[in-house]
């Protein structure tokens, strides 16, 4: 004979269980921390205006902003070594070291920590893998390049690493033009720790 509170107690904790998984699915992943390591430190900021070397600049910072959130991706998606596969909810990230015209080269090297896991990153070196997705995943109120260009996105010198699942490591040395990766992450929040995903240090 079935315990009559042991089949209650199940399905409690199904229950809880499905509903932590619609809560994520509808959570902004957001960045949430930027730890200084090295030469300028981060800074979390508002969607610009325009997302443009002569239109955002920092001699003081490198710069990050959360691009569209929960976007639910209508067919696969090329990031850095591969693709996302259609299906998945997404949200998106903007990170830049873009120096004002005129000023000498800079470096900062910071950690970025989401709300959510990271999935990928478009960091080519023309910017072609973020100027292809800017239309589904960019911030609605800013203004981006219609195309990618020269230098946009990260060079021999620039690196990343995921160090956790869901905290990047970002090292960009700069002038003008400055350098721009996309991150992509998923919904649900993830635990502290845990084994490296992919890197590019």
């Amino acid at each position: 004979m079935v315990d009559s509170g042991v089949t209650m107690h199940r399905f409690a904790l199904a229950l809880v269980a499905a509903m932590a998984r619609l809560g994520a699915a509808g959570a902004d992943a957001a960045i949430i921390e930027v730890i200084h390591l090295a030469g300028l430190p981060g800074l979390i900021i508002a969607p610009p205006a325009e997302a443009l070397d002569d239109a955002i600049a920092s001699a003081t910072h490198m710069l990050g902003f959360d691009e569209r959130q929960n976007v639910t991706l209508t067919a696969d998606l090329a990031v850095d070594g591969g693709a996302i596969p259609a299906g998945t909810t997404v949200s998106s990230h903007m990170i830049l070291l873009n120096m004002p015209t005129g000023l000498p080269a800079a470096f900062g090297i910071n950690e970025w920590r989401f709300a959510g896991r990271i999935l990928g990153v478009m960091s080519d070196r023309d910017g072609r893998l973020e100027a292809a997705s800017t239309a589904q995943l960019g911030a609605p109120q800013t203004h981006y390049p219609q195309a990618g260009y020269g230098f946009r996105g990260i060079e021999t010198n620039d690196r990343f690493a995921i160090t956790a699942p869901n905290v990047l490591r970002v090292e960009l040395h700069v002038w003008q033009p400055g350098d721009w990766i996309r991150v992509i992450t998923g919904p649900a929040p993830v635990a502290e720790g845990g084994a490296p995903a992919i890197s590019a240090m």
